[in-house]
């Protein structure tokens, strides 16, 4: 049986990868660009073909992609985060909650990291026309 699977990381692709446990193999599939940095990759729980995507800049972004049976994905939705650097997402079936992070730098080595905001979309329809969502701001630091 194969499984498919995702990798983000602070490159600008999320790879889908095919891991066979009976021939124990790993291999990869294909690529989609989604940006610079992706950082945190979530599923949606309503329909496990679209996946939700934090690129970790300073000018935060989701990207919503929605992958097909081979493990190839497409862009097809994008929204502002809401604040710099998300580095965490949760996702229900209505929300979607969004970590953005703030450093702060004691000195030249020394630096604490902290959740700058945390926000959440909502869509009372479905979460998956991710254009037709409304964003707000739950708290800030």
């Amino acid at each position: 049986m194969a499984y498919n699977i995702l990798v983000a990381s602070y490159t600008d692709e999320i790879y889908s990868l095919s891991f066979n446990a009976t021939a124990a193999s790993l291999t990869a599939v294909t690529s989609v660009v989604v940006g610079h940095q992706p950082s945190w990759i979530t599923t949606y729980p309503g329909d496990p073909s679209l996946v939700f995507v934090a690129l970790e800049q300073s000018q935060g972004k989701i990207i919503l992609v929605r992958f097909d049976n081979d493990g190839k994905g497409k862009v097809v939705g994008e929204v502002p985060s809401g604040g710099a650097d998300p580095c965490s997402l949760l996702t229900t079936k209505d929300e979607l909650f969004v970590a953005n992070v703030c450093i702060i730098y004691l000195s030249r080595c020394i630096w604490q990291m902290c959740v700058s905001n945390a926000v959440f979309i909502r869509n009372s329809r479905h979460l998956s026309n991710i254009f037709e969502v409304a964003v707000s701001v739950r708290c800030s630091a």
